[in-house]
This record gives C-alpha cells, sequence and structure tokens, in this order.
C-alpha cells in the first residue's frame, strides 16, 4: 500500500510542477534535522546522518512544523510533538499541519476550524466547503453553489476579508493572487480585493521575483507587476524555477531565461526544480539523472524517483527503496526506507506542506 501511496505522489507531484510556480519562504524548511521514514511497518524519524531519533505510531506522518508533527492514525488525525509523544487527540478527521501556532482541523460532521498547539478552538469558518493553510497571512477558501467552486480569502482572525467571488484563484504570492472571473479570464487582487491587473489572461500563476508567467491562447509568457509582458507568450508552458523558467517546447522540458533564450535545451521527458541548488532532476529514458545549470550531467541517470536537494542531500529512489545522496551521487543514507513522508517531498519541490487543506464534513 505504501509504495502505491508513493507512486502517486509522484505522478501527482509531477504533473502540478506545471502549476505551482514557487516554494513560500513561510512554509519551507531549508533544514530538515528530522526526516519521517518508514520501514516494515514502522515510521520514524531519523536524522540526515541516518541515526534514529523516535518512533511513531501512525500510518503517515508530516514533517516536524512549529515543532509540531501531524499524524494520521488510523482514519483519523492528531499531533505529536518533537518527541513522538502525542499532544492532541487523533479525532480529526481533516487536518493540516501548524504554522505560526495554527493549524486548520475538520472533526466529523463539523466544519473548519483554527486551533492552536494545546487543541483548543480558536475560531471556526462557516459556510465554506474547502479552506487552505495561510500563506501571506491570507487563507484560499472556496464554497460551492449549484455545484461551482467560488474562491475567496480569509485573514488570520477567521473574518471573510474577500468574499467568494472568484471562479478560480491562487494563493497569494508577493501580495497579489491571481483569480479567475466569470467570463473564464485570469487577472490580480491585492489582499483587499482590489483589481491590481485586470483579468486579461486565459491562464495565470502566481508571482515569483516580481515576474507571474501567464498564458494567453495557449502560449505562455512572463509579465511583470503592471501586467505588461516582459515576455510575449510563445511556449507550450513555463513555471518559474528562481531567475529561470522551466519551459515546454515539442514535449520535452528545458530551461529558458526572462529573455526566451534557451539556457538547458528541451531534451526532457519530466523535470523537477534546481530550487536553491546547483543540480535539479530530469528524466531521460524513463530514469532520472542530476544536471546543472549549465544542462551537463553531474549525476548518471539510474534512479526511478529523483527529487530536489534540500540542504545538500537528495531523496532518491531505487526500486522499492528509497535513501539520500550527496551533490557528487554517494550515498549518505542507503536506499533502505519503503515510506517517505509526502510532506518531505512537497517541501523539497515546492517548500510547501503536503498537508495543506481540509475539506468540510458538514
Amino acid at each position: 500500500m505504501k509504495n502505491k501511496i508513493s507512486l502517486k505522489l509522484l505522478l501527482v507531484f509531477i504533473v502540478a510542477i506545471s502549476f505551482i510556480s514557487c516554494f513560500d519562504k513561510g512554509w519551507n524548511i531549508n533544514d530538515v534535522k528530522d526526516i519521517a521514514v518508514g520501514a516494515g511497518d514502522s515510521i520514524f524519524f531519523i536524522s540526515k546522518k541516518d541515526k534514529h531519533l523516535f518512533s511513531v505510531n501512525c500510518k503517515q506522518t508530516s514533517l516536524i512544523r512549529d515543532e509540531v508533527a501531524l499524524i494520521q492514525k488510523e482514519e483519523k488525525f492528531g499531533y505529536a510533538d518533537e518527541d513522538g509523544e502525542q499532544i492532541i487527540p487523533d479525532v480529526y478527521k481533516y487536518a493540516t499541519v501548524f504554522n505560526n501556532n495554527m493549524a486548520w482541523v475538520v472533526r466529523s460532521g463539523d466544519v473548519p476550524g483554527v486551533i492552536n498547539r494545546k487543541g483548543e478552538l480558536k475560531f471556526s469558518l462557516r459556510e465554506v466547503d474547502w479552506v487552505e493553510v495561510y500563506i501571506e497571512d491570507m487563507a484560499r477558501y472556496y464554497t460551492i453553489e449549484k455545484r461551482q467552486k467560488r474562491y475567496g480569502f480569509a485573514n488570520t482572525s477567521g473574518e471573510k476579508v474577500i468574499m467568494p467571488l472568484y471562479y478560480d484563484a491562487t494563493s497569494f504570492s508577493e501580495g497579489l493572487a491571481a483569480v479567475k472571473g466569470v467570463d473564464g479570464k485570469w487577472g490580480y487582487i491585492d489582499k483587499n480585493g482590489v483589481v491590481i491587473i485586470p483579468a486579461n489572461f486565459d491562464v495565470a500563476k502566481i508571482f515569483v521575483n516580481e515576474r507571474a508567467v501567464v498564458a494567453i491562447e495557449d502560449k505562455w509568457g512572463v509579465i511583470d507587476k503592471t501586467g505588461e509582458f516582459i515576455l510575449e507568450p510563445k511556449f507550450e508552458d513555463m513555471t518559474a524555477d528562481g531567475e529561470l523558467f522551466i519551459t515546454l517546447s515539442n514535449d520535452k522540458w528545458g530551461w529558458t531565461d526572462i529573455e526566451g533564450n534557451w539556457v538547458i535545451n528541451p531534451e526532457y521527458e519530466k523535470v523537477l526544480p534546481f530550487r536553491e541548488s546547483d543540480l535539479a532532476p530530469v528524466m531521460i529514458d524513463g530514469k532520472w539523472a542530476y544536471i546543472n545549470k549549465n544542462g551537463e550531467i553531474e549525476i548518471k541517470r539510474q534512479f526511478d524517483e529523483a527529487y530536489p536537494f534540500v540542504d545538500y542531500l537528495a531523496l532518491v529512489k531505487i526500486g522499492d527503496y528509497y535513501g539520500f545522496i550527496n551533490d557528487d551521487g554517494v550515498y549518505k543514507i542507503n536506499p533502505q526506507y519503503r515510506y517517505i513522508s509526502p510532506d518531505y517531498i512537497s517541501n523539497a519541490i515546492y517548500g510547501l506542506p503536503f498537508y495543506s487543506s481540509v475539506m468540510s464534513d458538514r
């Protein structure tokens, strides 16, 4: 079962790289001190030197965030501390990880609410069907009306400061969120709901380094914060990766600069971002390798799965087992674990938590 979950997660992440542009600094963990792994039926935390730290009695677990780990026992979620001791009972049907002493939870038959690390309910968000963790102090949510999702945003006091008027929306980034109107076009609003960039685009992604990737008539380009094009739409797909852009051409992925010049030629079946590393995972003929920013292979094609580097270690998988390599391709933690927390993978790719949203159960 765990292997099936892992493969499913990988496919979700590979597809999602086309839609999520970058990591959020408020959630990003640069130095993962405690790695959640599993062998047999046991889940436990190890150090980066493969030292066993503590075990947790659960089916799934997040990384330790805000000194707390989200754990799933049977079908319900609870929370454990940095020593693996359960501090909040597993009574929630849905739950997110903690940040700034806040986590979204949902009890059976109830609506989303925010609790603190004592498990005390701070407030509930009624008349919503889904809500996401706070990014830039704004929680994206949606309601469903006549089978149609309508998106809005709530602040850290639980107030719906932007009403659910939009047919789709991204989270906030650099003070702006992309939103989709009734006509299917995307523009950008600020945290007061004021339109900053008119809805002129067929698709729009979040701002990264004062730029956003947008599409018009299935062609992708880059705009600035005034809505003016820095790079006219001409590519099949684009996603920001630091100062570069992961770019699709003729069903192959490579990297371009802001002027649309190829820095790394489009030669790869799948790719994941460099993020803050000098190496990025790329798929060649069904196996993963690592290339540098000149497009040169630094770690040879050999892995069934491979993920971006986090603090000089990269998670890789061969066969049924996960391990960790350094930037020379040398194993620092041998491939011996059948389970890795999906929260580690999400943090490695996006700098965002995997357990990031809850559904209403009303």
